[in-house]
């Protein structure tokens, strides 16, 4: 004997007392603006504003890096920052210098006698040191000396240009013996070679 269980299948037609759910339809948004037509008489009139003509180019001077040479007069020798101002405008500074030929009668010292008591007041040693490509470089500082006492130091056994065939001979005892005898650098000195009579006032 087999039992059965059966339920009712439930009925899906809406009661008669729900209405069904009316259609939802997106509420349009507000008209924020009209809309403009062109014939239409309401329509502002917009001013056209010309579109900017866009400017040249600037030129490059002195495209090919060349190094430039300027001959200023007296007057503009006076204000040398602004004629090197000036220089750089014509792009002299592309080639990173240029030969300024100083006007006729200009004179940078009256005298060289005093030049060799200028003083250089921290020359630099260059300490290298290193093996197979891997070098490192100390720069220690030496006691002040004047021009004079450096050109001897430059002229004497141990610093002066080694005998040599040609510059690429030169190079390589420079390379060479840079390990062994430390170089000694003057540069780097505030101040000016000129006299106060050479000096722009």
């Amino acid at each position: 004997m087999s039992l059965e269980a059966s339920t009712p299948a439930p009925d899906l037609a809406p009661a008669p007392d729900l209405a069904p759910a009316p259609d939802l339809v997106p509420d349009p948004a507000p008209d924020l603006a009209p809309e403009l037509t062109p014939d239409s008489a309401q329509a502002p009139e917009l001013a056209s504003d010309p579109v900017p003509t866009p400017a040249p180019p600037v030129p490059v001077m002195n495209p090919g890096c060349k190094i430039m040479t300027f001959r200023p007069t007296m007057e503009e020798f006076k204000d040398f920052a602004k004629y090197v101002a000036y220089m750089e405008t014509q792009g002299a500074h592309r080639a990173g210098l240029a030969k300024v030929i100083p006007p006729k009668g200009w004179k940078p010292r009256q005298s060289y006698d005093t030049i060799e008591e200028m003083v250089i007041p921290a020359p630099i040693m260059q300490v290298v040191t290193g093996q197979s490509g891997l070098f490192t470089q100390y720069n220690i500082q030496k006691k002040s000396m004047t021009v004079g006492e450096y050109r001897q130091l430059a002229n004497s056994r141990t610093y002066c240009t080694p005998r040599h065939k040609d510059f690429d001979d030169l190079e390589r005892k420079y390379w060479k013996n840079l390990t062994f005898v430390s170089p000694i650098y003057g540069a780097d000195v505030s101040g000016s070679i000129y006299d106060p009579v050479s000096q722009p006032r």
